[in-house]
């Protein structure tokens, strides 16, 4: 019996192979199981999180960036980034790191004191 974390991988390793029938194939079953799996299974994780354990954002992403943008691999990719993982890349910002406005003036905000070096920063 092949686990669910040994058949994700498998998928997405086949992503970065140089044989468009087989990228195709298993952007495809991704696409199905990313879809469907979830209300229909008893995984011990979400699908969307099994697959991008084994590095699938990337593998998307390089597809995007490599294929033409017209092209249905190219389509089905952006489309599982944008329906699966693209709320979870906005999230990532660190807003304690974000300048704010207040009268007219950006504020940054500084760091807790035990991410600062003994004796501050030299720019000099």
């Amino acid at each position: 019996l092949t686990s669910p974390n040994e058949i994700a991988r498998a998928l997405t390793t086949m992503l970065s192979t140089l044989d468009s029938d087989a990228l195709n194939s298993s952007l495809y079953l991704i696409d199905h199981f990313l879809r469907r799996l979830d209300s229909t299974t008893q995984l011990p994780k979400s699908t969307p999180i099994l697959f991008e354990e084994v590095g699938l954002v990337d593998a998307l992403w390089h597809i995007c960036d490599n294929d033409s943008d017209e092209s249905p691999t190219a389509e089905i990719a952006a489309n599982i980034l944008d329906d699966f993982y693209e709320q979870e890349e906005e999230d990532e910002v660190d807003e304690s790191m974000e300048p704010t406005s207040s009268g007219g003036q950006f504020q940054f905000h500084v760091p807790s004191t035990e991410r600062i070096p003994e004796g501050g920063f030299n720019f000099g």
